[in-house]
């Protein structure tokens, strides 16, 4: 499993639609936080998610032994 964060700044529509893609995303397994917060005067948010994916290690094309 791998946690990370991803950061943007966008009007809260563009964020709405972003989140909506990440969650339908087969590669994002769960988004565990949303912050939004409001830029002073402008017509903008700061986003942070944390998003969790799951990764597979490939397999060795060697023999062991």
């Amino acid at each position: 499993r791998v946690t990370g964060e991803v950061q943007f700044e966008s009007t809260p529509e563009e964020a709405s639609r972003i989140i909506e893609e990440l969650e339908a995303s087969p590669s994002i397994e769960a988004i565990n936080s949303v912050k939004l917060q409001r830029r002073d005067g402008e017509r903008k948010v700061m986003v942070r998610l944390t998003v969790e994916a799951w990764v597979v290690a490939a397999r060795r094309g060697g023999r062991i032994g």
